[in-house]
């Protein structure tokens, strides 16, 4: 196992048959979650699986701390991610919008 920039995988294309992002997508801004998406879907197999873990808007915490952007907050006032630098709380409609545009589909 290797530890490595999301953004920045240097994997070959098509390379694996499954992916766990465990909650790391979740510390940046849309922006760059979006990017990150469109890199694991060029190193994963067509039938390749993504398991990807992030926090939603019912988290306790959601809505304190200082508004990055929307859906984005940093040093939350409450709850387990208290203090934390930077979080981005992802609805699944967002996650959808961000799969189907790297043509990655949820599994039911």
């Amino acid at each position: 196992m290797r530890v490595r920039d999301a953004l920045l995988l240097d994997y070959p294309n098509e390379y694996f048959d499954a992916i766990v992002d465990n909650f790391c997508a979740f510390n940046n801004l849309l922006g760059i979650v979006s990017s990150m998406y469109e890199e694991m879907h060029t190193i994963i197999k067509p039938d390749g699986k993504l398991l990807t873990a992030v926090f939603g808007k019912r988290t306790d915490g959601f809505g304190t701390g200082k508004k990055l952007e929307e859906d984005t907050y940093s040093n939350l006032k409450c709850g387990t991610l208290k203090g934390r630098t930077k979080i981005h709380f992802l609805m699944l409609t967002v996650c959808q919008n961000c799969w189907m545009s790297v043509d990655l589909e949820m599994l039911k």
